[in-house]
């Protein structure tokens, strides 16, 4: 008798723990990128901007928005620079210690799309993690008789990770709950 009804209270549990989750998050959107991302609903969310244009949202892992070294940042820019490819859109410099073989390794991409991960190991400790995709084709791409906009994708997809050797494990499972959140639609 104890089993069957462990059984039938299995489900309950499962949706009220779904519910309980559901409420612990808040989504963000940035709509003119087609770009949402759910964070803890109690994290402070930051707006990453050029002056008044939305790129996205970012958390503070320690700190404030303003007064921060550690931190996930989630955001979209459109591809003016014409780049080919997400691990391009890494702008992952090996002069400076960054490596896209250390990046795949951490087996990271934003959900549903080809993804590319940097890692960068500065020498004070700072580790900066970038993850990049790209999507859509560039609005009358066909007609310009531009081959780069024929050729390359309109919106990079960006998420980072600033972090420390200290709080690495940490901070990147952190980051890997995130970016599990990130949606990506056409742009409105």
């Amino acid at each position: 008798m104890m089993r069957r009804g462990l059984l039938l209270a299995t489900p309950l549990l499962i949706f009220l723990a779904q519910m309980a989750s559901a409420q612990n998050v808040r989504q963000d959107k940035v709509i003119e990128y087609g770009l949402s991302v759910s964070f803890p609903a109690r994290a402070e969310v930051c707006e990453i901007s050029s002056g008044t244009h939305l790129h996205g949202l970012a958390t503070p892992l320690s700190g404030t928005c303003d007064h921060t070294m550690r931190t996930i940042k989630v955001l979209a820019n459109y591809n003016a620079a014409f780049l080919r490819s997400p691990a391009e859109a890494t702008y992952c410099p090996k002069d400076e210690g960054g490596s896209l073989e250390r990046g795949a390794a951490l087996q990271l991409s934003i959900p549903g799309h080809s993804s590319a991960t940097c890692v960068e190991e500065k020498p004070n400790g700072e580790i900066l993690i970038g993850v990049a995709t790209q999507a859509w084709r560039w609005p009358d791409a066909e007609t310009s008789g531009d081959a780069d906009m024929r050729e390359t994708a309109w919106i990079n997809y960006n998420a980072y990770l600033s972090t420390t050797r200290a709080t690495f494990d940490r901070d990147l499972a952190r980051f890997r709950t995130i970016l599990q959140t990130v949606q990506i639609s056409p742009p409105e």
